[in-house]
């Protein structure tokens, strides 16, 4: 299960996380995900790119405990087309607007999903887009910021 589907990214990544065997996604989502690492070191060719899987593929079980899942996520075998990642550039974590504005620029995630979250990024290839949106924390809320 730790087959290397692309350059950046192994089977294992995509995995659900209960231990169920689930770990297949759609072809279209990793080669989208490579443009996006792609679209980093060209931007930033000095430092190390890391696009980490923080949400991966779900079987039915572990969606329905995952906090606020949607019942037809894009991250279920049915579809297997969505995930959510977090990016580091050299030391530095981007936030999720940052990762959704990139992520924009690849055809198969502008034309999908995009959902943003305060540190981290949905997208996904889902034929029937494009859906967006934003659950971040407004900039005045987040801690340590005053008004």
């Amino acid at each position: 299960m730790n087959k290397r589907l692309s350059p950046h990214f192994r089977q294992s990544e995509f995995a659900c996380s209960c231990g169920c065997g689930l770990a297949d996604p759609q072809p279209a989502l990793v080669d989208a995900l490579e443009l996006l690492h792609y679209r980093f070191r060209r931007r930033h060719p000095w430092a190390k790119v890391q696009i980490i899987i923080s949400g991966p593929l779900r079987c039915r079980k572990k969606n329905a405990r995952t906090k606020g899942a949607v019942r037809h996520s894009r991250h279920l075998p049915r579809y297997r087309d969505g995930v959510d990642i977090k990016v580091i550039i050299g030391n530095r974590k981007l936030s999720g607007q940052k990762i959704a504005r990139n992520a924009a620029y690849i055809l198969a995630f502008n034309n999908g999903g995009i959902g943003v979250y305060d540190n981290r990024c949905h997208v996904d290839t889902r034929p029937n887009g494009p859906a967006r949106w934003d659950c971040s924390t407004p900039i005045q809320k987040q801690e340590g910021v005053k008004d």
